[in-house]
C-alpha cells in the first residue's frame, strides 16, 4: 500500500450529510441561547447572554453609528440590535456546522467562544453577580456543545454502512448512544423537538424576565407619595395681545380671510418684519385668535398639553431596563463635596417633594421630529440634595450615573441658577415608569437628554467641568447641551390632503428655561402671522399654537418660527441633530383639493 493511500482515511473522517452538520450547527446555537434565555428568567442577578452582549456592542459603537441608528431606527434600534444579534449567532451555528462535517470539533470549538464571550459580557454586567453571570455563559455553552454532538450522533449512526467515506470502526467522534438509532427521519425528528425546544426556552426566559419585575414596588411608591405635601410653584403672568385703548372688539377678527389689526403685541420685535397692512400686501390667508382657552387638546391631530407615559419618547442605552427596588436604592453623592452621604429613597423624599411641568428633548431630534415631550414631575430640587454634602467651591461639573454605568455631566451652576433641576421620583401622576428611569431620574429644565437626563440615578459626583466627559461626549456629541428654541407642525400633516376652506394649523413650540412668547406661520410667501397660544403654565413646558386658514385649491407650502423669551427668533438655517441639536423652520408642503 502507497503512503498516499494509507493516508487517505485519516483524511475522509466524517459521513454526514453537509445539510445535517449545518441543521445540528443551527440547532446547537439555539439551544445555547434558549437555556441562557431561561437561566436569566430565573433570578435577576442572571442577566440574558444576548442583551449582555449588545450591551458591550453599544459601548464600543462609534458616535456617528449610533447617530445613524438613532435617526433610522429611533426607539427600534434597541430590538434590532437584540434580535440581530440572535439571528447571527444561529446563523453563526451553521456556518460553523458545515465545516463539522469533516472536523466535528470545529462547532464545539465555537460554542466555547459563544461560552466564554457572553459569559465576560454577563459578568460585567452591573446588576448581576460576576459568578452566576460566568455560570450561565459556561452552562449555556456546555448543554449547546452536548446538543450538538447528540445530533451529530444521531447523524452519523443513520448513515448506511455502503455510504460511509470511512470504516466504521475508524469513526472518531466521542458520542454517547452511537449506533442506537439508524433512521434519518429519527435525526430530523431531533431537529425538529430540539428547535422546539430552543424557542419555547427564548420565550419561557422573557416570559419570566417581565414577571420578574418591581411593579409591585411602584405600587409602593404611589402609596408613599399619597400622604405627602408637594409644592407647586405659581407659573408668570401669560403675554397677552393688547388693543388699542377703549377698543375691545380691535384685537382680532376670527372670521377666515379677515385682517387682524396692525396692534404691535406687548414686547414686540420693533425688526421684525412689517405687517399686511403695513405694506399695502394682499389680504393673508391666515388669521389668530385670543387665548380663550387653556390649551388646544381638542384639536384632533396635535400634541396634548401633556404627553402621556406611553407615547412619551424612550431614548438610551438600556437593552434591558434595571429593576431596582426603591428599598435596596441609595443616592451617593461624592467628589467635590464637603461630605460624602448616601441617600435612601425615604430619606430622599424626606427632603421635600415640589411639582414642574418640564419639556425634555433628545438631542437626536431632527426639525419637526417627535423625540420631545412635556410631562408634569415631582421630585426633589437638586440644589436641596447637593445641600445635603455642601458643593465645594470649584466644583464646575455635576455627573449623573446610572446603574446601569450611563453618565452624564452638565455645569454646576445649572443646578443653583434658580431653573428647574430635579431627582424626580413621579411623572405625570404616577411613580417613575420602569423604562422611564423608575425608582429617581434627574429632570434639568433647557438641557438636552444626553447631558443631564441620568436614568435609574444612583451616584451623584461632584467634579470640574475638563475633568470627566459623559457618556455621548467622546462620541462626538457637544459637552454643553443647552435645548434650542424650537417649533414643530401638528395639523395638517406633512403630505397631507385637505378640504379647501377654513382649517386648522397647529402644533407645539418649546424652549424649556426661557419660555416661548411667540410663534409665527407662514403660508406660501404671504406674510407672517401670529399664532394663538396656549396659556403658559411654566416657562419650561412646551406651548400649543395654532391658527385659523381659509384654504384654496392647490398645492401650499407651510412653515412655522418660534421666538423666546430672550427675544431670540429661530433661525431659518437647517442643520443636523449632531452635535449640539438640529436647527430650522418646520416646513410641511399639503395640498388642498375638493373630496
Amino acid at each position: 500500500m502507497s503512503e498516499s493511500e494509507a493516508a487517505a482515511p485519516a483524511e475522509r473522517r466524517a459521513a454526514i450529510s453537509p445539510l445535517q452538520a449545518i441543521a445540528a450547527g443551527l440547532v446547537a446555537a439555539g439551544a445555547a441561547l434558549g437555556l441562557s434565555e431561561i437561566l436569566s428568567g430565573l433570578s435577576r442577578k442572571i442577566p440574558s447572554l444576548v442583551v449582555s452582549v449588545a450591551e458591550e456592542i453599544v459601548d464600543i459603537t462609534p458616535g456617528f453609528i449610533a447617530r445613524w441608528s438613532i435617526d433610522t431606527l429611533g426607539s427600534a434600534q434597541k430590538p434590532a440590535l437584540v434580535w440581530g444579534i440572535v439571528i447571527v449567532s444561529i446563523l453563526l451555528g451553521a456556518v460553523l456546522g458545515w465545516p463539522s462535517r469533516k472536523r466535528w470539533w470545529v462547532m464545539p470549538a465555537g460554542l466555547v467562544v459563544f461560552a466564554v464571550v457572553g459569559g465576560w459580557a454577563a459578568a460585567r454586567n452591573p446588576l448581576s453577580s460576576d459568578g452566576l453571570g460566568w455560570m450561565s455563559g459556561l452552562v449555556s455553552g456546555a448543554f449547546g456543545i452536548a446538543v450538538f454532538l447528540s445530533l451529530y450522533a444521531l447523524a452519523l449512526a443513520a448513515v448506511p454502512s455502503g455510504e460511509s467515506e470511512e470504516p466504521a470502526e475508524e469513526r472518531r467522534v466521542p458520542m454517547v448512544g452511537r449506533g442506537r438509532f439508524n433512521d434519518r427521519r429519527r435525526f430530523v425528528g431531533a431537529v425538529g423537538i430540539m428547535a422546539g425546544a430552543s424557542l419555547a426556552g427564548g420565550l419561557l426566559g422573557r416570559w419570566l424576565r417581565r414577571r420578574d419585575t418591581v411593579e409591585g414596588a411602584r405600587e409602593g411608591v404611589a402609596e408613599a407619595l399619597q400622604g405627602r405635601t408637594i409644592a407647586t410653584p405659581t407659573a408668570r403672568p401669560t403675554p397677552v395681545p393688547t388693543a388699542p385703548a377703549g377698543d375691545d372688539d380691535a384685537m382680532v377678527d376670527s372670521s377666515p380671510g379677515s385682517t387682524p389689526e396692525a396692534t404691535p403685541a406687548a414686547g414686540a420685535d420693533p425688526t421684525a418684519e412689517p405687517t399686511a397692512e403695513a405694506t399695502g400686501e394682499p389680504t393673508p390667508s391666515v388669521t389668530a385668535e385670543p387665548v380663550r382657552e387653556p390649551n388646544f387638546d381638542h384639536i384632533a391631530g396635535i400634541a396634548p398639553l401633556i404627553t402621556p407615559n406611553e407615547d412619551f419618547y424612550l431614548i438610551d442605552t438600556a437593552l434591558s431596563y434595571p429593576q431596582v427596588d426603591p428599598a435596596d436604592w441609595s443616592l451617593q453623592i461624592h467628589g467635590m463635596v464637603d461630605r460624602e452621604v448616601e441617600i435612601s429613597f425615604d430619606e430622599l423624599l424626606d427632603l421635600g417633594l415640589v411639582r414642574e411641568q418640564v419639556t425634555l428633548s433628545c438631542v437626536s431630534n431632527s426639525v419637526g421630529g417627535r423625540l420631545v415631550g412635556n410631562a408634569e414631575w415631582v421630585g426633589v430640587p437638586l440644589a436641596r440634595v447637593l445641600d445635603e454634602a455642601g458643593v465645594q467651591p470649584g466644583a464646575t461639573q455635576i455627573v449623573g450615573r446610572s446603574i446601569d454605568r450611563w453618565t452624564a455631566g452638565f455645569p454646576t451652576e445649572v443646578a443653583l441658577d434658580g431653573r428647574v433641576a430635579m431627582v424626580a421620583v413621579q411623572m405625570n401622576g404616577e411613580p417613575l415608569p420602569i423604562s422611564h428611569g423608575f425608582p429617581a431620574r434627574l429632570v434639568v429644565a433647557g438641557l438636552y437628554g444626553y447631558v443631564s437626563a441620568t436614568k435609574w440615578l444612583s451616584d451623584i459626583e461632584l467634579t470640574t467641568w475638563e475633568a470627566f466627559d459623559g457618556y455621548w461626549i467622546p462620541r462626538g456629541w457637544s459637552k454643553e447641551g443647552p435645548i434650542k428654541t424650537q417649533s414643530r407642525i401638528d395639523v395638517p400633516r406633512r403630505g397631507s390632503v385637505i378640504d379647501p376652506g377654513p382649517t386648522a394649523i397647529a402644533g407645539v413650540a418649546w424652549a424649556p428655561s426661557r419660555a416661548i412668547e411667540k410663534v409665527e406661520v407662514q403660508v406660501d410667501e404671504e406674510p407672517w402671522v401670529e399664532a394663538e397660544l396656549s396659556r403658559e403654565t411654566t416657562i419650561n413646558s412646551w406651548r400649543q399654537w395654532m391658527v385659523t386658514w381659509n384654504a384654496t385649491p392647490g398645492r401650499h407650502q407651510v412653515r412655522v418660527r418660534a421666538t423666546d423669551g430672550t427675544n431670540t427668533t429661530q433661525t431659518p438655517e437647517i442643520t443636523d441633530p449632531a452635535p449640539d441639536g438640529a436647527t430650522g423652520w418646520h416646513t410641511i408642503q399639503v395640498r388642498a383639493e375638493e373630496a
